[in-house]
This record gives structure tokens, sequence and C-alpha cells, in this order.
């Protein structure tokens, strides 16, 4: 082989890109981001978590403030008896009455064992 041809042919080589170029590397990390999400759906992962029973739990001691007012879901709001339940809880109001009217407000205690009344006892 002539130093011709060689330097042709090393030059050839030089024009294409190299296995691991940014390209390649951008394909690898995508498809890789693309079959994590697949397993993680496909093993009902939470990816974009909403808030768990826990958090709205955690979030309703934090938000206790001994008013006894507190804004209702809107499925509430049109319901009759809860709405009398929830006012008649406003008028005594202590400590409890407050979780209760938070809790049965938010129908946080509805996936815990014994509802609000485990929640604010």
């Amino acid at each position: 082989m002539k130093m011709d041809s060689i330097n042709r042919h090393v030059f050839w080589q030089a024009k294409k890109a190299p296995i691991y170029s940014t390209t390649y590397a951008g394909r690898y990390i995508a498809r890789n981001i693309v079959r994590l999400v697949l397993i993680l759906v496909f093993l009902n992962f939470p990816l974009f978590a909403a808030e768990t029973d826990k958090d709205k739990i955690s979030k309703m001691h934090k938000s206790l403030n001994g008013s006894c007012t507190y804004s209702m879901l809107e499925k509430y709001q049109k319901d009759k008896e809860m709405q009398c339940l929830v006012n008649s809880l406003k008028l005594r109001c202590n400590a409890i009455d407050d979780c209760y009217t938070y809790c049965l407000s938010k129908n946080i205690g509805k996936n815990v064992g014994g509802g609000c009344a485990h929640l604010c006892n």
C-alpha cells in the first residue's frame, strides 16, 4: 500500500463520526430513559406522585388553626347533611371540632380505618 492511499484511508476514517460521538451518546441516554420510564409505568410507580393520604394527614395537622373555618370540597358544598354537620361543629369549635371540621371538609379520612374519628382523637 502506498503512503498516499494510507493517508486517504486515514482521512476518510477521520470524517466518520466515532462510535461514542455526542449523537450516539444522546441516543443511548434517551433510549435508556425511555426504557426506565416504561419499566416504572409497567410497575405502576408514580412518576409524578399525587398527594398521598399520608401527605394529606400531615398537612391537616399543620393546617389546624383553631378557627374551624376551612373551605369545603366542591362535592360537599351541595350536600346539605355534610354542611349541617360541619356548621354544627363550627358553632362549638374546640380542638377536636377543629380537626373534625378540616377532616370532613377535605375528605381526609376516607381511606383511613376509623376515618376522621381515628385521626382526630
